[in-house]
């Protein structure tokens, strides 16, 4: 499958495609038998072979099959990154269902919208589920231990199809809803074989699993190490938020093959140990377009090798790939050619071929193509369109620009649309608006993406009131707090406006050039509160250059000057660097304030983490003080 890429004038295919097997777990079973001792995975100090994970995935899959659970059934899965979660994963796909992968951190209301969504026959949990959070009826399985310890370990007996459902995962929806897209065991498996066929891991390699379960690069961290003898490596869940953890966990891992989006790498270029990290053979970039000089002074620092990867969710994680050492000239790395069973046309409105060279969209078909959206046979003709090259293919719409170069190289040119990609994520700014318009004092809303004031872009919301309506005090303040119950933290803007009136055009229409394009920040003279000691100034100077401000008080909400994660990465690693200490950043996320973090600092320099997390915590003063923008998840790969 590594074989040439084959350009036409209306085409760039990828390499054959091995013949269509079954599940996708058998590549993993297969390897169970040609190394049953072997360790599998790694969380910690524990250590499960192959054959013992084995086991535990088949009994769960034989409990799964007595419930009625079979071929297509829909199983909702919301776990902490653990062994036990390997081990529910296979033993679903196993028994022939598919998994919806629930984020623990996703807000209740959130969960709710999936599991209905998603039709789950079960939900397979690691922490207690109270009635309030699951629909009406919907069983729920307490694991581990749970009832499937007690059955037989031998693998279950289960007929499955290539076309069969593996997995179903949501992403971001302009009508406010979002979307469940339906992937099959043959797409997921095309692309863990390529995978392996190209970059050829071994009983050497150690493969660092940190993506929430939620996105679906996930799966590549979850199976390409089990289905090559390697060793799956589990980082703690707040590791995808810290970078210097990240570098650490690399170290004494001794991690070979790492997945990252590029506003991830940026931050892990500024760790002083990244150097250190010697046993990094491979890292993969993708979810946004990968800057050129990050991939360079990677490749200058550390001997590894960096490839740059593209895929959107409905055509199973990556479908096109390049080594950054191959891409020649300009600043953005182009996003290669297509992986093996994959097809890329670029196509004009009337879905003619574009001239090489020429910008037009990018239509994907093949193997990799997700079956549709559940339950939304209109959005999947809209999008899932018949090819009109052959006669029984099917091409993905994907809003993606782009354009072919004369070797194959395909560049990617923007978007077609209003969709955003904000850490490898995709954002649909009509979801948000949606949620925000139910706000019963938010008469009109609008989303729209503007430079952080580090430089990384964030999403800004500006927020009209419904004419003579009480809202009771502060619209951004109650709309923040309705956003964060709602929405995943990657989801909620960074800042909310208030604007008397949303720009709009003759014809009525949003005008999104004419909003004021930038965060709302609090005035740096109201209510000012001076820090009081050195530590507090020199935190408070660090965030107000790092948001291009003259000062910032010592009590003032961090939030509200537009702080982010990506605000709090660069203060954590200014810290580290100032005053010598290795502080974990998730310490930091939940600390709204500049008293807040040098208290938080101070307690870690001086009693460690336990004591940090006890001086944080007492700080939080109410949940309305709290920015789920600081939590994020970068979709990682």
């Amino acid at each position: 499958m590594t074989g040439a890429v084959t350009v036409t004038t209306e085409a760039t295919h990828g390499p054959r495609a091995r013949p269509p097997g079954a599940g996708l777990h058998e590549l993993f079973e297969a390897q169970v038998l040609r190394t049953p001792d072997a360790p599998a995975v790694t969380a910690g100090d524990t250590v499960v072979s192959y054959s013992d994970l084995d086991r535990q995935a088949n009994r769960l899959a034989r409990w799964l099959l007595r419930q009625g659970i079979g071929t297509e059934s829909r199983v909702a899965v919301r776990m902490r990154r653990s062994p036990a979660l390997v081990a529910t994963l296979l033993g679903v796909l196993k028994a022939g269902a598919a998994y919806v992968p629930l984020d623990p951190e996703y807000p209740a209301e959130r969960h709710a919208l999936m599991l209905n969504d998603s039709g789950a026959a079960l939900l397979v949990a690691d922490e207690p589920v109270t009635a309030g959070q699951v629909p009406s009826g919907l069983r729920v399985l307490q694991y581990p231990p749970g009832p499937a310890a007690d059955e037989a370990a031998a693998k279950p007996e289960v007929r499955l199809a290539p076309g069969n459902l593996a997995c179903v995962f949501h992403t971001s929806g302009s009508t406010g809803r979002p979307k469940a897209v339906m992937v099959s065991h043959q797409a997921v498996r095309n692309h863990t074989e390529w995978f392996q066929e190209t970059f050829r891991l071994d009983a050497g390699d150690r493969l660092l699993h940190k993506t929430p379960i939620g996105f679906d690069p996930s799966i590549t961290e979850f199976m390409a190490p089990l289905v090559a003898g390697a060793q799956l490596v589990l980082a703690p869940d707040y590791a995808h938020r810290d970078p210097a953890a990240l570098v650490e966990i690399v170290i004494a891992q001794r991690v070979t093959v790492l997945q990252v989006v590029p506003t991830l790498l940026r931050l892990l270029l500024d760790q002083r140990r990244l150097s250190e990290c010697r046993s990094l053979r491979l890292l993969l970039s993708g979810g946004e377009a990968l800057p050129a000089d990050l991939a360079g002074r990677l490749r200058a620092l550390l001997p590894v090798e960096v490839h740059n990867l593209y895929g959107p969710t409905e055509a199973a994680i990556d479908v096109t790939w390049l080594d950054t050492a191959e891409a020649r000239g300009g600043s953005i790395v182009p996003i290669g050619r297509p992986i093996a069973g994959t097809g890329i046309r670029i196509l004009d409105a009337g879905l003619r071929p574009v001239p090489a060279g020429e910008t037009g969209e990018l239509y994907i078909g093949g193997v990799p193509l997700a079956r549709g959206y559940l339950g939304r046979p209109d959005l999947t003709a809209e999008r899932f369109v018949p090819d009109p090259f052959t006669s029984s293919g099917r091409l993905y719409r994907t809003g993606d620009m782009g354009r072919c170069l004369p070797d194959g190289v395909l560049e990617f040119a923007g978007r077609a649309d209003q969709q955003l990609k904000l850490r490898g994520v995709r954002v649909e700014p009509g979801e948000i608006e949606a949620v925000l318009c139910e706000h019963p004092a938010v008469g009109d809303a609008a989303v729209i993406v503007v430079p952080g004031p580090a430089g990384d872009d964030q999403l800004v919301a500006y927020v009209a009131a419904r004419p003579h309506q009480d809202h009771g005090g502060d619209l951004a303040e109650q709309v923040r707090g309705h956003l964060s119950g709602r929405l995943p933290s990657y989801l909620v803007p960074a800042s909310v406006n208030v604007l008397d009136g949303l720009p709009r055009t003759p014809s009525g229409k949003l005008d999104r050039r004419r909003l004021p394009g930038g965060p709302a920040r609090g005035p740096a003279t109201a209510g000012f509160t001076a820090p009081r000691t050195t530590l507090e100034k020199e935190i408070a100077d660090a965030f107000a250059a790092l948001l291009g401000m003259d000062r910032i008080g010592a009590d003032d909400l961090l939030f509200e000057h537009g702080v982010d994660s990506l605000t709090v990465a660069r203060l954590g690693t200014h810290v580290m660097n100032t005053y010598d200490i290795s502080l974990p950043l998730f310490l930091l996320f939940s600390v709204p304030t500049v008293a807040g973090v040098a208290e938080t600092v101070e307690g870690y320099a001086l009693h460690g983490e336990d004591q940090a997390v006890t001086r944080s915590t007492s700080l939080i003063r109410s949940e309305a003080e709290l920015d789920p923008g600081l939590v994020p998840e970068w979709k990682d790969g």
